[in-house]
């Protein structure tokens, strides 16, 4: 899986599993759905059924690797905000400014008029 660097790339990689499971989900029920169209008898039909059936599978086991991909990605996020909530005053708000809003330390200097110190 791929690192997480701050939190703005943890709700984006979320926001992009979701929508790659929403599109597994309209893939699917098109797939399910020609399950009920009636095509001609013979060596051919066996053909689309076979194809029909494996595209079926393919799409439930990336839902499943999706899936699980999604609950490891929110219970990160979960952790995160919870650490984040323990933090107060001017910690807090870098903490926030930092893997939230993902801005370097110099540009939260600036914000907060405050000096780096080497």
């Amino acid at each position: 899986m791929d690192t997480i660097t701050n939190y703005v790339d943890l709700c984006r990689k979320i926001d992009t599993i979701e929508m790659h499971l929403q599109q597994i989900n309209v893939d699917l029920e098109l797939w399910y759905g020609r399950n009920k169209l009636s095509f001609t008898v013979g060596e051919s039909q066996d053909i689309v059924h076979t194809t029909q059936v494996g595209n079926i599978q393919d799409l439930r086991n990336k839902k499943i690797r999706l899936l699980k991909m999604h609950d490891f990605y929110l219970e990160i996020k979960r952790e995160k905000e919870k650490n984040k909530t323990m933090l107060k005053g001017l910690n807090y708000q870098i903490s926030r400014m930092k893997y939230k809003e993902n801005k370097s330390y110099k540009q939260i200097a600036d914000e907060l008029n405050r000096h780096i110190q080497n």
